[in-house]
């Protein structure tokens, strides 16, 4: 009887150890995809949704950006969860969310996702979304610029 007991518990113990080592973490930041994620005119602060919505439908993995140059992939599940999210938000850019679940290796396993609203960010989220839209400003007079130039040499050309 009291080898029956030692081995229940152990079979127990041992059945536990995977569920102990799974960690639920939350990680707040902007919603981006792969294909946009290092773009001066689509930084994440202030990358548009529908072009989120467009990337991500067209195969783009979706990703968070939790500081500047770091970007976590959302697994399918996720992906299909900011997708409807998305579709759903009247926020046209710079798309902030709370993403809650496991991380393995540099894709979360995604459980929860909410959208922020622009009213409940942090001050520094904030100001990242102000300094987001000067550099986005600032890139797109610089392509501007060198669009004009190629059109005006393409003229002389002729």
């Amino acid at each position: 009887m009291r080898r029956l007991i030692v081995c229940v518990a152990l079979l127990f113990i041992v059945t536990q150890i995977p569920f102990a080592a799974v960690k639920t973490d939350t990680w707040t930041g902007w919603l981006t995809v792969s294909c946009c994620k290092d773009s001066p005119i689509k930084p994440p602060p202030q990358h548009p949704r529908q072009c989120l919505i467009s990337c991500a439908s067209g195969g783009s993995e979706v990703m968070i950006s939790i500081e500047k140059g770091r970007f976590l992939t959302l697994d399918p599940k996720g992906k299909t969860i900011a997708l409807d999210a998305l579709k759903a938000s009247t926020i046209e850019r710079g798309t902030a969310a709370t993403i809650t679940g496991t991380l393995e290796g540099n894709v979360i396993k995604v459980d929860t996702l909410t959208l922020l609203s622009h009213e409940s960010l942090s001050s520094k989220m904030q100001k990242e979304m102000a300094d987001a839209k000067v550099s986005m400003e600032k890139a797109q007079k610089e392509q501007d610029a060198k669009e004009a130039a190629k059109k005006a040499a393409d003229k002389i050309k002729k």
